[in-house]
């Protein structure tokens, strides 16, 4: 922790009650966890909300909260290696809940290969993401596509619960084959449609930041908007 970390936090809770307050950070060893230390250290203010549902978009070791924050949530869960994750969006729940992040590297973040994190399921993991997701964005649209027919895409479809499944009129990609396929499950066939002709609102299913710039040509092409629009969650 550097020596003003709780001076400059303590100077932003106090403006800002309901607000999680985190702060940039480095890792030790240098250069651990490169791609997720940057996307972190570099979200704006914005995407500290757009991108709530890809990751936790303050990380814990860097929290520093008012006490009515903690009791709002109603304390500190007890799910293990995600209570993090858990008390995120618990907070979120609450209306006139805030993200906030002072962008100077206060903290030093150890990697460890034992550290509580590594030790949940991919499968874990998502279904701790997908159900604030559910009830904060998916039950207001009443019909959606995925982007993204691989893995990550059929695994977001495979969790959701019946009736949002129910809503899934389509998936997107850029694959031909994916596209004559389509969607096979449970009896069910979805149609695989290129991504210029997907209509809105989407939930992307395809990381960032992993086909070269890719992705977001495709998606700004759409010419449309975060939080409205579509919603990234991979």
């Amino acid at each position: 922790m550097m020596p003003d970390r709780i001076a400059r936090q303590l100077k932003i809770a106090e403006k800002h009650p309901n607000a999680i307050v985190g702060s940039g950070f480095f890792r030790l060893p240098r250069g651990s966890t490169r791609h997720y230390t940057k996307w972190a250290n570099t979200l704006t203010s914005e995407e500290l909300y757009l991108q709530q549902y890809r990751e936790i978009t303050i990380i814990q070791p860097t929290w520093f909260f008012d006490r009515k924050v903690y009791d709002c949530v109603g304390g500190y869960p007890e799910e293990k290696g995600l209570n993090d994750m858990v008390f995120f969006h618990r907070h979120l729940d609450h209306k006139g809940a805030e993200l906030i992040r002072d962008p100077k590297e206060l903290v030093m973040y150890r990697y460890t290969s034992t550290s509580l994190s590594w030790k949940s399921s991919r499968r874990e993991i998502l279904r701790c993401r997908i159900r604030p997701f559910e009830r904060r964005v998916l039950m207001k649209w009443d019909n959606f596509t995925i982007w993204g027919a691989g893995r990550d895409g059929h695994n977001f479809y495979k969790e959701l619960s019946p009736e949002l499944k129910d809503r899934v009129v389509a998936f997107c990609d850029v694959d031909p084959k994916k596209i004559a396929r389509g969607f096979h499950s449970a009896g069910r066939v979805i149609p695989v449609v290129h991504y210029s002709k997907v209509k809105p609102p989407i939930v992307i299913c395809v990381s960032m930041g992993r086909t070269h710039g890719a992705l977001e040509r495709n998606i700004d092409s759409l010419r449309l908007k975060q939080g409205k629009d579509y919603w990234h969650f991979s």
